[in-house]
């Protein structure tokens, strides 16, 4: 069982580690598209598509470690003038919320998807790309979501609502 939540947890840096990287990137190929299109009137056709893309799965795909790291809203003012036991409690029922929302979206995207494959569903923009990829991102995030929010609803971790967001480790 240890190795299984290693693996799990260095899955769960790396989908964050991945996420950073395409965010990168598509600061470069966005300031590429303005300088393009600004100074020499050569917009791509590819800069605003791809982009969209990828805030779905850097969105997705982060949002566990993000949870992880305490690095969701909280709303500290109240949160802080509770008594560490029913900030526990708190934040167990909040998490074992958090998880069943999560596995519930999770399971009707996934239906979606499931769909959109099947029927073959294309998004006609400048590309045409199968529906399914860019959706795809929202179940495996959100069933990785669910996952963490019941980690976090068994062991809470100490002062999560103030721990700092660290870059995952390379």
């Amino acid at each position: 069982m240890r190795r299984l939540v290693a693996l799990y947890d260095r899955l769960i840096e790396a989908l964050a580690f991945l996420s950073a990287l395409a965010l990168g990137a598509m600061a470069v190929w966005v300031t590429y598209e303005v300088i393009a299109r600004k100074l020499f009137r050569a917009p791509t056709i590819w800069a605003v598509d791809l982009s969209e893309y990828t805030l779905v799965w850097t969105t997705f795909l982060a949002a566990p470690w993000v949870l992880r790291c305490g690095g969701h809203v909280t709303i500290d003012l109240v949160v802080d003038t509770l008594a560490p036991a029913v900030r526990r409690r708190l934040d167990v029922a909040m998490s074992s919320l958090g998880a069943v929302i999560c596995a519930v979206y999770a399971w009707n995207t996934a239906a979606s998807v499931i769909e959109f494959y099947e029927r073959e569903l294309i998004i006609r923009h400048l590309w045409e790309v199968p529906q399914y990829i860019p959706y795809l991102a929202i179940p495996i995030g959100t069933a990785l979501l669910t996952i963490e929010f019941i980690r976090r609803a068994l062991t809470p971790p100490a002062g999560a609502s103030h721990a700092p967001i660290a870059a995952p480790p390379v």
